[in-house]
């Protein structure tokens, strides 16, 4: 019988404070354990916990401070203490892939600044409202970038308060999650550190909403945006896709991302009165699939593309330039709006895009079933849309304060 390969091991300590490091398989991920509490018979249990990595020296270098740190009772072993990075870690790993893509690069971002701010090592229930707030103070002074980098003073540019939202919020997630994960039978976290504090909101928040005129404006000459096709070497100069997005935006109100990852296979024309899209997963920003009628103006967009491009199967509707294998950037297709804009003779709304097409749609819904709308549109709930995206206008207004109900004394 052929022997089994020793595992390796290394333990660093005095009796009964001891750590050890080790293989519980050869040559995979190391562990460390040390003795845990007393239990009900009288013996000590095990604790253990997986350092996530395979390099023995580092193990070593592990066990020894570790083991220091037992005798005040301060080791992340015995404790139950997990490292602030080793939870981001997880998140990224189990949690991180189930988003979008844009969500992915994101989460990523977010996790990269807030371990170079607060560092891999902190205990997260040690994350204070001092932290919370100063961090407040100097994000949206621009001392600090979206890395987590101090900022020179002569450099700095302020941010704005959804950005600092998002990152807060990010933070409170992530934490949020770790209270609900388990690892070696243990939860990461035993309460959210940063519940309860407090995240700044906007007062005034920069939503701008485009207008019939505006939207008609631009589509009577987005024709004449063009763009140059180089692929397979060629170079050829046409019209963009600006005309076929702007229709499928103001008809859909759905987000500019996931209208340019648009498939064919997304598309069914020959289904429902005009057409359905079936509008992916993987291109929503909440991960939620859904079926949705088009109009007859989206339809025609629709036609339009596949008239000039026929395509099947997986291949994009609004192809890259560049590359037809990924789809047309959302960076490229704002410089096409800016474009119709200046032909149109425009004046440019700041942090306006093609979201403002987005808010006029859910504009446009007031009044008809809130829950279709929300669905229809890719929100995740009607108050979402209503709260954020749906704006106050004089007609509504007047038809409001018109045909208000007399409150009558009960008869």
């Amino acid at each position: 019988m052929a022997k089994k390969s020793k595992l390796w091991s290394y333990s660093a300590g005095r009796h009964g404070l001891k750590v050890t490091v080790c293989e519980r398989k050869a040559g995979g991920i190391l562990y460390a354990r040390c003795k845990g509490p007393r239990l009900e018979n009288g013996s000590h249990g095990k604790t253990w916990r997986s350092l996530g990595h395979r390099d023995k020296q580092r193990a070593e270098r592990y066990a020894v401070d570790q083991a220091a740190k037992r005798q005040n009772q301060a080791d992340e072993i015995s404790s139950g203490r997990t490292p602030f990075g080793h939870i981001l870690k997880l998140y990224l790993r189990h949690k991180t892939p189930n988003k979008s893509t844009t969500e992915q690069r994101s989460d990523r971002r977010k996790a990269e600044m807030w371990l170079c701010l607060l560092g891999p090592g902190l205990d997260p229930h040690r994350i204070t409202l001092r932290m919370w707030e100063s961090f407040i103070t100097a994000r949206m002074a621009g001392a600090i970038n979206a890395r987590g980098h101090a900022v020179p003073e002569g450099e700095r540019k302020t941010v704005g308060t959804r950005v600092v939202q998002a990152d807060l919020r990010w933070l409170r997630y992530a934490c949020a999650w770790g209270t609900e994960w388990q690892e070696n039978g243990r939860y990461l976290l035993t309460e959210n550190p940063v519940r309860g504090f407090k995240i700044p909101e906007e007062k005034n928040p920069k939503q701008p909403i485009a207008t019939l005129e505006r939207f008609e404006a631009l589509r009577a000459v987005s024709d004449d945006v063009t763009m140059e096709i180089r692929w397979s070497g060629r170079h050829e100069a046409c019209r963009s896709y600006l005309s076929e997005v702007l229709d499928i935006c103001n008809e859909t109100g759905r987000r500019i991302t996931a209208v340019l990852s648009l498939r064919r296979d997304n598309v069914e024309l020959d289904r429902g009165a005009y057409g359905l899209i079936e509008w992916p997963a993987d291109t929503d920003k909440q991960g939620r699939r859904s079926v949705v009628p088009i109009t007859p103006t989206a339809r025609a967009a629709i036609e339009r593309r596949l008239r000039e491009r026929p395509t099947i199967g997986r291949a994009y509707l609004f192809p890259s330039p560049s590359d037809p294998n990924v789809p047309v950037s959302l960076r490229l297709a704002l410089v096409w709006l800016g474009k119709a804009e200046r032909l149109a003779g425009l004046e440019h709304i700041p942090a306006g895009g093609f979201h403002m097409f987005r808010r006029k749609w859910a504009t446009e819904c007031k009044g008809l079933s809130a829950i279709d709308a929300a669905t229809a549109g890719g929100w995740t709930t009607p108050a979402t849309m209503q709260r954020i995206y749906q704006k106050a206008d004089q007609e509504t207004m007047l038809e409001v304060v018109m045909n208000r109900r007399p409150l009558r004394e009960a008869r």
